[in-house]
Formats: C-alpha cells, structure tokens, sequence
C-alpha cells in the first residue's frame, strides 16, 4: 500500500466540535471558546459554522421564520466572513457551513493562505442537506 504522509498522516487527528445550536449568538459563543482551547500541533481543527434545529424548532417555523434549514443559513451568513477573519487567528483548517456560495469558498482560502504552511489549507465544506 502507498502512503502519502506529506497529504495525510496516522500522527494527526481531527477535532470537530458540535455546537448544537439554534441560534447565531450561541453558536459564536461555543465556537469561540472552542477555539481559544490549546490543540495538539498534529491536529486538523473542523469550525462547525452550522445552525442546528431543535426539537420544536419545526413547529415554530410554521409561525414565524426560520421554517426550514435554507433560512437557518440564510439568518448566519451574513456573520460567516467577519468570523472566519477573526478565527484565522485560531490556525482554522476546515470549515463547514451550509448553503455556501463561492465568495465565501474564496474569502476562506485568501484568509487561509498565510497559515498554509502550519497543516493544512482551508477546506469549505458544502453540507448536503436535504429536505
């Protein structure tokens, strides 16, 4: 078998921490002190920019907005580009988010860039979600 340790070694670990959260505010509470936690220099570090429904969540969209996971990105993308640029102190490796467009894909890259050479270069990850 080949391996190709300057793409991917057994020695680093991914963290990705899950927010489990409904709204923008508490999602950029967790993932800011999520970040601030010291991580081993071997590891990949996965930001979960993600809104997650809770369980009456469904129930109160029919009243009121957001009624369906598109709204629920549409209510966080407006804070993604101001956060990825403050957590770029952070060393962000990967990035998750749902319904990304290709502005933001190129805004993390350029923001990545400088940090390439600590593990990784950025990933932007579109979260397949269906309904």
């Amino acid at each position: 078998q080949q391996t190709f340790p300057w793409l991917w070694s057994s020695e680093y670990i991914i963290i990705s921490p899950w927010a489990n959260a409904n709204e923008v505010s508490k999602l950029y509470t967790y993932l800011k002190e999520q970040m601030s936690f010291a991580r081993p220099p071997n590891s990949l570090f996965v930001t979960q920019t993600i809104l997650t429904p809770q369980t009456a969540d469904p129930i109160l969209g029919v009243f009121r907005s957001p009624s369906n996971l598109r709204e629920m990105a549409d209510k966080l993308t407006p804070y993604l580009g101001q956060w990825f640029r403050e957590f770029t102190q952070y060393k962000l490796n990967i990035a998750i988010v749902d319904f990304q467009d290709k502005s933001q894909v190129e805004n993390l890259i350029k923001l990545n860039v400088p940090a390439s050479e600590n593990l990784a270069t950025a990933v932007c990850i579109q979260k397949v979600t269906t309904m």
